[in-house]
């Protein structure tokens, strides 16, 4: 059942993120970056995939199996935004993904270059 559970959770994972990817097609990002991460996220659920059922196999009891099931949710959602490492923000994706869209809104209508700044 807990392999079940697993896949499940990876599954509704890529759904979520196939539409944050399309949400997030429509604001003017560095594309390199976006596709780095789809790469890390979609190679991190595909090895948690491969490494659910060789796990659970060499477990003994039922303890050893919902550690490993905790600890493997752990490492999938260690990067995302909204897993418990990132808890202390009080940010989800769609809060962030607001700000994310306000931020290039308001400097879209700055009145100066950003690279004349720097430069």
């Amino acid at each position: 059942l807990l392999p079940v559970v697993v896949n499940t959770i990876i599954l509704n994972y890529a759904h979520a993120e196939q539409e944050n990817a399309e949400k997030l097609g429509r604001i003017p990002l560095d594309n390199s970056w976006d596709m780095i991460s789809t790469i890390a996220n979609a190679v991190c659920c595909l090895m948690i995939s491969l490494a659910i059922p060789l796990q659970f196999w060499s477990e003994d009891g039922p303890t050893d199996l919902i550690m490993n099931a905790m600890a493997l949710l752990f490492i999938f959602t260690f990067d995302d935004l909204s897993s418990d490492v990132f808890g202390y923000l009080g940010k989800d994706d769609a809060s962030f993904q607001r700000e994310l869209s306000w931020n290039y809104a308001l400097l879209s209508h700055c009145p100066i270059e950003l690279g004349d700044l720097i430069n």
